[in-house]
């Protein structure tokens, strides 16, 4: 639905959903009903007082219901155009030359989606459209499927708590299971933390097989909400709440005038065994 902030209303294959399938009419409601939808130019919440490149703002709330910061920047609220279309191939963009969040920065996204070798791949690509650099960050929010069967195996170092509403983040070593390569449940309690040195690949286990999802992104989220039969594993550039901080500590990376920063996510149906990086920490457990 390019109309309602270039959301994705489900993806299926012959076996079935590979995310939670929306529908038009609940996203147009709420753009949290989509299957998947794009964080641009930022992840997170942000403000409210923001300055970067001598530029100064006050940020408002995106969804006066979840929080009074700014979340997960513009792109997920605004209209997208289309491009290009065949077949296999959905090629979308989104121009902000005034940001309803009070961003003050102007700035053109892409997302190329495609239906590629078995699977589903978005690329999405921000550009800076202003005469001065811009701080900038970018992820996507997919939708997963959660049932009593359902675990996930990926491979992280340390985890990021973000901060809520203007509070502080904390980054400590792993406490559980999750994140240390092979298959595991979801906490009971709601989960709402991102992951370091995300190794570039996640399962998503559970009775009706295997989802295989890759990226090049540098960090995983995971917003786990307590009793719902849904979870998020978001590819994401920069760590929630640290757009502004040194790219080596977590932040985003100042994009020039002119440069873009992209951000690729993969999802296939899965029938083989686990990834030889992970077998040795499945056995281990």
């Amino acid at each position: 639905m390019p109309s309602l902030g270039g959301a994705v209303i489900s993806v299926s294959d012959d076996h079935g959903p590979l995310l939670r399938p929306g529908t038009a009419l609940a996203v147009a409601e709420d753009p949290r009903a989509s299957a998947c939808f794009p964080c641009v130019p930022w992840f997170g919440r942000l403000g409210p007082t923001f300055e970067a490149f001598g530029r100064k703002a006050m940020l408002c709330a995106t969804l006066s219901d979840s929080s009074p910061l700014a979340l997960h920047g513009d792109g997920w609220i605004a209209r997208w155009e289309v491009l290009a279309r065949t077949d296999d191939r959905l090629l979308c963009q989104c121009s902000v030359s005034r940001s309803p969040s009070g961003y003050p920065f102007a700035y053109s996204a892409e997302q190329d989606f495609r239906v590629i070798d078995g699977g589903f791949r978005v690329s999405l690509t921000l550009r800076n459209e202003d005469a001065v650099s811009m701080s900038a960050g970018l992820g996507l929010h997919p939708y997963f499927r959660r049932t009593p069967s359902s675990q996930v195996a990926f491979l992280a170092t340390k985890t990021w708590a973000p901060p809520m509403d203007g509070g502080r983040g904390r980054l400590s070593e792993l406490s559980s299971s999750l994140g240390a390569g092979a298959p595991a449940f979801l906490p009971d309690r709601t989960l709402d933390h991102s992951f370091t040195n995300f190794g570039g690949e996640a399962l998503i286990v559970d009775a009706r097989g295997i989802v295989r999802l890759a990226s090049d992104a540098p960090f995983l989220h995971i917003y786990a909400p307590a009793g719902e039969n849904y979870f998020c594993l978001e590819p994401i550039s920069h760590l929630p709440g640290l757009l502004l901080a040194n790219e080596a500590e977590g932040g985003g990376r100042p994009l020039a005038p002119g440069e873009s920063k992209s951000l690729t996510f993969f999802l296939h149906r899965s029938y083989c065994a686990l990834p030889k990086s992970m077998e040795g920490a499945s056995a281990a457990s």
